[in-house]
């Protein structure tokens, strides 16, 4: 069958009892830029799907499908149209569609008792737009053969750009040029439109009974299409399902994302992105949104030009389009983010985070607002009850009976509808009635196969009723009134009834937009905890990207076999350093510290801190673990920085012929003439530049620490006392590093210890899990999935604390769970983290200043290599203000007898955090509170040995 179009004559293939005319070119696309008019020559065969648009899927190719990548690309702006037969099988609303492979690139026929199409009598229209976060999909997600089945109508389905193709606005960054590129995919949509208007007709259908229908972006993006004037022309009704308008940025938000993308990107000159390939395009993307449920970052943007500025004030005029309209939602729209994830209550605030930027704190709100009506407490089910519908409401509900409302007041039938049949989760009407999911039990859990289908059944007959007639009304279902009748909706439930639509059907406190920047430090602070971070204030964040050992094993830079390595490395080293350091002639040159029970030191921090209610965390077990007390360095840092310094000396000696590994180490003491023609150089706010000076000095290698000015005097001056050269920087400690790494870079007798970046230095600090293993089995201290152990470590960069957590994830597994503790002027974990920036935020880039009574965790940055191991192990990170630091250090001393400095302290913070409600609220997701009483707690003091008096003496008079 040949129909001609504007673009010029197209042939279509007869397969199943339709017309199939597929991968129809309606406009040409060039890299954001607006689609241009396609036409051809001679006749276009449309046998075979046309290209989809780029997206993340395709760096895979879709497993179990020819073509893979090829699939895909930036050509993709075609459409798919299937016409019923003349001859059509009796209709049953009964009937289901049994979803099929179709093709009809070989093999095909015409039907010879069809006249041609454009003769014969106009049929109704259906034009799907698809949905997928503005990320993902295609128009071959519905075939003809699942929306019409056995009805009279024919049906469309089109594809437009995704993503930054699609959506990525650069008007900010490249001009006015580029100032339409928000709405890329909005403009390849109004194309589609306008080209099914001009050309619908010449397939037999009636250009004055045109719906257009979709289901989530696919709705939002609607929504947004609604405000074109052009749109009265190219529809008269519209069917929109989990979605309104809700996700119009203005260009402000827009910006705020062009310019977190072009910093992942790392463009010196933005305009480079014109000519970046797309896989890299992609996969930028993808660190951009970091996960799924981040939906927010793309769709249309009310640029001036094809969204207006006052769009807001359109929506609600007469200039807004009005016509038919079925329009609703899913009761339990994010339900699945509840069910599959165990912690949601302690992981619901992120995601809220993630999803609505700015608005978040409005959801934060509602949620102690509801909390406050309620006086009490919320149960862990009442929390996570609540969290849903915030999430469900704000992403999707209350805008979709904000539109109804609309609608209805722009003279619209506007019929409103709920979906509460199985779990209601996203998208399940439609899913039900087009696309089979009624088969799936975990969506209808414990209802029969029988009652499902019939319900998926009623739902696609009214629907496809809609697209026929303009009335979703027929026998099988209550009386359906449009708003202006009556305030009543359908409810997709069995049994299918009618309800009053209530004041308190949805929430209502959020604007217009779901989603708002300002700039990209708002997108660092989407996160609750980050926010809080970023106000100096004390906070928890609990990690949602921990796995179970199992799973995060796979994701990890080193191994077992590498932590032991390390371990046998210092065994042979041992005595060499015992020759070294008379200190170590009693442990025969093992570098360990003690790990002692302070049972007076946690009676008095319950009793300082008043936590009332949490009887069974006061049972467990609570210890500290004395790296303050490592003999040569003082601090946690003498486990990593010696090691490495050991490792470096053992090449050295190797590749020299003075050693081997069978040989007493000891006659390494004869070869520092050797080792001082080497230079080692670091970068340190205190604690690793005293381990490294004094291992390196030792060995004989001339050494540079490089040092910020802020950085304790009394270090600078103990190194400078065993011959260290000490360089000190106005700058933060990252100044510090960057200019000793650049030093080091030129001198090649040089060998620069990189703090940030050292695979040495953490299978240095995580042999620590090994010895620790050895002495709570000494102390007869079980750890198993009944007497978890709770470690709190201490941060700075991350390589010490993220290092001891690797050891111990790997001896432990499961039944340990570690937390980061940081200063609330300087947590860069947190902040890296939260994130997901990693190393590419500095906490002054939300305005904080870095600067602590803590030095040795003074860092604006993480380690990217701790954040990389530590994103699927780590349980949380919490924050402490300096006098608190202070306070746990006095009554260290005063109950225990034991001095560690400010730094070490903030260990104290874990014990707290886990007690307060965030913490509380973890424990219960993840099955912990009922063994709490059996928990062992570790404080990991990590510095302070080397201490002087009169340094000591300053603290504990602050």
């Amino acid at each position: 069958m040949q129909v001609k179009t504007t673009s010029g004559i197209v042939e279509g293939c007869w397969k199943d009892g339709y017309y199939n005319f597929l991968g129809i070119p309606y406009a040409k696309a060039k890299r954001f830029f607006p689609p241009e008019k396609r036409e051809w020559e001679g006749v276009y065969k449309a046998f075979a799907f046309g290209r989809k648009a780029p997206q993340p899927c395709q760096q895979d190719g879709e497993k179990g499908q020819e073509g893979g990548a090829r699939e895909y690309g930036e050509d993709c702006l075609n459409l798919n149209i299937y016409v019923p037969g003349k001859q059509q099988m009796p209709r049953s609303a009964g009937r289901l569609y049994v979803p099929q492979q179709m093709s009809c690139s070989a093999g095909y026929s015409p039907n010879p008792s069809d006249a041609r199409l454009e003769e014969r009598e106009k049929l109704p229209v259906a034009v799907y737009i698809h949905g997928g976060a503005f990320q993902n999909g295609s128009n071959r997600d519905r075939s003809g053969a699942q929306v019409i089945r056995d009805h009279r109508f024919i049906y469309v389905s089109v594809n437009y750009r995704l993503g930054v193709l699609g959506y990525l606005y650069l008007g900010k960054v490249l001009g006015e040029t580029f100032r339409h590129t928000g709405n890329i995919g909005t403009l390849d949509q109004l194309a589609a439109l306008g080209w099914i208007r001009d050309n619908i007709a010449s397939f037999g259908g009636d250009v004055s009974r045109i719906t257009v229908f979709g289901e989530s972006a696919g709705a939002k993006a609607l929504g947004a299409l609604l405000l074109k004037p052009e749109m009265k022309t190219c529809c008269s009704q519209v069917m929109m399902a989990s979605g309104a308008y809700q996700c119009i940025r203005d260009e402000e938000t827009a910006a705020a994302v062009t310019d977190a993308f072009l910093e992942l990107a790392g463009l010196q000159d933005p305009g480079d992105i014109l000519e970046l390939d797309v896989d890299n395009l992609l996969e930028i993307q993808g660190r951009l949104v970091d996960n799924p449920g981040n939906t927010c970052m793309f769709g249309p943007v009310s640029d001036g030009i094809t969204i207006p500025h006052d769009w807001e004030t359109v929506l609600k005029s007469p200039a807004y389009w009005s016509g038919n309209a079925i329009v609703g939602s899913c009761r339990h729209e994010m339900v699945f983010r509840r069910l599959e994830d165990p912690a949601f209550a302690c992981h619901a605030p992120a995601a809220a985070g993630a999803l609505f930027g700015r608005n978040a704190r409005i959801v934060r709100e509602e949620l102690a607002d509801y909390e406050k009506s309620r006086r009490r407490k919320l149960t862990k089910e009442e929390q996570e009850e609540k969290w849903e519908q915030l999430l469900s409401d704000y992403m999707y509900r209350t805008y979709s009976l904000r539109l109804a409302d609309i609608l209805t007041r722009n003279n619209s039938r506007v019929w409103y509808y709920s979906m509460d049949f199985g779990t209601a989760a996203h998208v399940l009407d439609q899913a039900a009635a087009f696309d089979g999911a009624w088969r799936e039990e975990r969506l209808f859990p414990g209802i029969p196969l029988s009652e499902r289908r019939k319900t998926a059944a009623l739902i696609y007959e009214s629907y496809v009723r809609f697209f026929e007639t303009g009335d979703p009304n027929w026998e099988g279902i209550p009386e359906w009134k449009p708003l202006c009748e009556s305030r009543m909706k359908m409810v997709w439930d069995s049994p299918v009834h009618t309800g009053i639509l209530t004041e308190s059907e949805t929430l209502g406190r959020f604007p217009e937009t779901v989603f708002r920047l300002t700039d990209i430090r708002d997108r660092y602070l989407a996160v609750p905890e980050a926010e809080e971070a970023s106000r100096a204030e004390e906070t928890l964040w609990i990690n949602p990207d921990r796995l179970a050992f199992s799973q995060a094993e796979k994701a990890l830079s080193f191994t077992m076999g590498d932590i032991r390595d390390a371990q046998r490395r210092l065994c042979r080293f041992a005595p060499f350093l015992e020759a070294c350091f008379p200190e170590l002639e009693k442990s025969r040159g093992i570098i360990e510290s003690p790990l002692r029970e302070i049972p007076a030191m946690a009676e008095a921090l319950w009793n300082a801190w008043g936590i009332g209610g949490q009887e069974e965390i006061r049972k467990g077990r609570v210890l500290i673990k004395l790296d303050s007390e490592l003999a040569v360095a003082g601090s946690v840092k003498a486990r990593g920085g010696i090691y490495e310094i050991l490792k470096v000396t053992e090449d050295l000696a190797f590749q020299a012929g003075l050693l081997k590994e069978t040989d007493d180490y000891t006659c390494l003491r004869d070869c520092r003439d050797f080792f001082s023609r080497h230079t080692i150089q670091a970068g340190s706010t205190g604690n690793l530049g005293l381990s490294i000076g004094i291992m390196s000095a030792a060995v004989g290698y001339r050494v540079v620490v490089h040092m910020s000015a802020d950085a304790r005097q009394w270090k600078k001056d103990l190194l400078r006392s065993r011959g260290v050269i000490v360089k000190e920087y106005t700058g933060d400690y990252v100044a510090a590093v960057a200019e000793g790494r650049a030093l080091s870079q030129k001198d090649k007798t040089s060998y620069f210890v990189d703090d940030e970046h050292s695979s040495l230095l953490f299978l240095g600090y995580a042999t620590a899990a090994l010895r620790l293993q050895k002495q709570l089995e000494e102390k007869g201290i079980p750890v198993d999935s009944d007497h978890p152990l709770f470690v709190y470590l201490p941060c700075g960069v991350g390589g010490a604390p993220g290092g001891i957590t690797l050891g111990l994830k790997y001896v432990f597994k499961d039944a340990v769970h570690c937390f980061f503790g940081e200063p609330v002027q300087s947590p860069c974990m947190l902040l890296g983290m939260a994130t997901g920036e990693g190393g590419k935020i500095r906490v002054q880039d939300v305005g904080l200043t870095g600067k602590t009574l803590a030095d040795g965790l003074a860092v604006g940055s993480p380690s990217d290599l701790a954040v990389r191991n530590m994103k699927p192990l780590l349980d949380g990170i919490y924050t402490v203000q300096d006098s608190f630091l202070l306070d746990c250090m006095r009554l260290l001393k005063e109950t225990e007898g034991i001095v560690a400095e400010p730094s070490a302290c903030a260990a104290f913070g874990g014990l707290r955090a886990l007690a307060g409600s965030k913490g509380t609220a973890f424990l219960d997701g993840v099955g912990l509170a009922d063994k709490s009483a059996r928990a062992t707690h570790i404080l990991w003091a990590t510095g302070g040995g080397l201490m002087p008096e009169s340094v000591i003496k300053e603290y504990l008079q602050l």
